[in-house]
């Protein structure tokens, strides 16, 4: 068995912060497109941080939309720019009010 690996028991990580560093890059370079809209860092790295948790956590995500829309039972109900915010920005999507995820 040490024949086969040979010199990779030698030294396992040698390659591991060149690797490292290349994967950092490359999420660096995903999020710069898909958060190319967003401003504000400290928005970029809250989102950035919601999807590595998303992804790390593996749970089930519920969002009803269509409860956040129309608020919650026996409080004041939400401001009307809440939909008309979600409907212009989701334009002929707004019909979709739902996330599921797991």
């Amino acid at each position: 068995m040490f024949k086969i690996l040979g010199p990779c028991l030698i030294s396992p990580f040698k390659k591991f912060n060149k690797m490292f560093q290349q994967s950092i890059e490359e999420a660096d370079e995903f999020y710069a497109d898909v958060q190319s809209e967003i401003k504000e860092e400290d928005a970029r790295n809250v989102q950035r941080q919601a999807f590595a948790g998303m992804l790390w956590s593996k749970q089930f995500y519920y969002f009803d939309v269509t409860r956040w829309l129309k608020g919650d039972s026996g409080q004041p109900p939400p401001p009307r720019e809440r939909l008309d915010d979600f409907q212009s920005r989701m334009g002929s999507s707004s019909q979709h009010r739902h996330y599921f995820h797991a």
